[in-house]
């Protein structure tokens, strides 16, 4: 619903001014700043990142375009939120905020690229990520198109099946995910 939309965006810790901005620089979870040598030790310490992945869509007259990325934020800041509570510190990567949204193309401010595409764009970020330090990536996905969910599976597995490190994407399109979903 809206009003559950619009509660995660305020959840989200997001200042007011940057809900619904991707394409900041790399950031500890647990701390603020923005610097190259910030990643690099949040790296050494961590491990661990969280890539949000939305779509550039249109949702109707009431909602941003960036609404998908906006979810995908705060479900990465919530899962580095409850990880640090059990005293494990991940960082947040930039989201990746174009994908393949054929459905809604046809709807103004829809932008969509080819699902080869998000996966070769994701497989090579999560490789980049691995020359970083980074051992383990989880996706979080605000974004249920199928030919987007098979480009997130491909770039998982070629990511994980390279050995470098370990890649988790919780499909909520698949049971027992979808049975968390609601109305």
């Amino acid at each position: 619903s809206l009003a559950d939309i619009r509660g995660l965006i305020t959840r989200s810790g997001l200042p007011e001014r940057d809900r619904g901005r991707s394409g900041r620089t790399l950031r500890p979870a647990s701390r603020g700043g923005d610097s190259a040598s910030l990643m690099s030790a949040g790296a050494r310490e961590h491990g661990s990142e969280r890539v949000p992945v939305g779509a550039t869509e249109a949702h109707g007259p009431h909602l941003p375009l960036g609404t998908d990325v906006i979810i995908a934020e705060g479900m990465a800041r919530a899962g580095a939120e409850r990880l640090s509570k059990r005293g494990v510190g991940c960082l947040i990567a930039p989201a990746l905020a174009y994908t393949s949204a054929g459905y809604a193309q046809g709807f103004a401010g829809t932008l969509s690229i080819a699902p080869e595409t998000v996966a070769a764009l994701l497989y090579d970020a999560i490789r980049s990520l691995a020359r970083h330090g980074i051992q383990t990536v989880a996706l979080a996905n605000a974004h249920l198109e199928p030919g987007h969910i098979a480009s997130l599976e491909a770039a998982s597995a070629r990511a994980t099946a390279d050995g470098a490190l370990r890649v988790v994407f919780p499909d909520v399109t698949k049971r027992p995910w979808a049975s968390l979903l609601t109305d």
